[in-house]
């Protein structure tokens, strides 16, 4: 019994030497540090290539830009100190026999589930929400926050489609809106059954991100709507009216032209 756990501490005490007579130790590679830091780098230079290119919008409401910026920040930290500390302890390293070191293997499940975000990210573009998009028709209604006495008492020109619909919504009288002009963007979408002659210039709304999104839209009373594709970006011009559109009584665009426009940079609104 004594002579088998002499072996065995004999042995265990072999394997911790190595032929210089050096402690034996295990090292983890410096390849999973290494593509940890490169992938929190990627992330947070890819976040802020979406706010300087404006693309950030495509996924988050622009008011929520600083904590996606915030993010940012701690990710290139995070890359560049893993990086240079890696890089610092490999420097180190080459002034000592690495035959004294087992490297450990990368651990790859891992590598490849930090990877996968920004791979998609980087593989798959921004591409904003349109006509195929609207599920259950647009609505009609300036749903969210907004003063209409606000709105009201700005120029008309300016408002976008959301304003319309607010200041429709809550609380300015048919006769405030009756003959504004109007000059709205945004993509034609079709209800089956719309009446012929009219098309529907809608946007999506974002709440807080691209999920929680949904289409407004505002009516328009064109002589050519059935010439122009759904989808299509459009700049409609004219004067308001209130009257029905398929059942619902709504300000609706008499225009005096519809011009098709290139998608604009800032394609959602934002409540």
């Amino acid at each position: 019994m004594e002579a088998d756990l002499h072996v065995h501490t004999h042995t265990h005490e072999a394997a911790a030497w190595n032929d210089h007579g050096e402690d034996y130790h295990e090292h983890p590679s410096s390849t999973p540090r290494l593509l940890r830091g490169s992938i929190a780098a990627g992330l947070g230079l890819y976040l802020v290539y979406l706010q300087v290119s404006g693309e950030l919008g495509n996924y988050i409401n622009i008011r929520f830009a600083w904590i996606a910026l915030v993010g940012a920040a701690f990710a290139l930290l995070l890359g560049v100190h893993t990086l240079a500390s890696e890089l610092l302890a490999h420097d180190h390293e080459e002034d000592h026999d690495h035959l004294d070191h087992v490297h450990q293997g990368p651990r790859w499940p891992a590598m490849v589930l930090l990877a996968t975000p920004l791979a998609l990210a980087l593989l798959v573009p921004a591409r904003p929400l349109g006509a195929a998009a609207v599920c259950g028709g647009v609505s009609f209604m300036g749903n969210g926050t907004g003063d209409a006495a606000a709105i009201s008492s700005s120029d008309s020109l300016e408002w976008s489609v959301l304003d319309w619909l607010r200041a429709f919504s809550f609380g300015s009288s048919s006769d405030r809106l009756e003959g504004k002009p109007a000059d709205v963007t945004g993509f034609i979408f079709r209800n089956e059954g719309d009446p012929t002659g009219y098309l529907i210039v809608s946007r999506f709304l974002m709440v807080h991100c691209t999920a929680d999104s949904y289409a407004i839209g505002m009516p328009v009373k064109w002589t050519s709507a059935e010439g122009l594709l759904a989808d299509t970006w459009v700049r409609a011009k004219g004067t308001v009216k209130v009257g029905q559109f398929s059942g619902n009584t709504l300000p609706i665009i008499e225009a005096t032209s519809v011009e098709t426009i290139a998608q604009p940079g800032q394609v959602y609104l934002y409540q």
